[in-house]
């Protein structure tokens, strides 16, 4: 549903299914994780082990805009099998270099 401001809120009325909603998607826009592409760089490890332990993920920004997001893989896979299939093209994973 967006951000609200109270304003707005006030003037319209909302069932509590709406309200609900509202205010679930402000908490979880308070919730997530940004960090900056250094800050990445840095401490690549423990990001990953954050999102591998509370599937929560750490969006990574770009000169203060949002650029990319870590995510769980369970919601990747979840957003992939959600995806058109013609988007997608199979790659095999990379090996790693000796």
């Amino acid at each position: 549903m967006g951000i609200h401001k109270w304003s707005d809120l006030m003037k319209k009325r909302y069932s509590p299914e709406q309200i609900a909603e509202i205010h679930a998607s402000a908490v979880r826009e308070l919730q997530r994780v940004y960090v900056t592409g250094t800050e990445c760089r840095v401490n690549l490890s423990k990001i990953l082990d954050r999102v591998a332990k509370t599937g929560e993920p750490v969006v990574i920004m770009r000169r203060a805009l949002p650029v990319v997001a870590i995510v769980s893989l369970s919601d990747f896979e979840r957003l992939e099998s959600a995806a058109p299939a013609e988007n997608h093209t199979k790659r095999r994973p990379r090996s790693r270099r000796s």
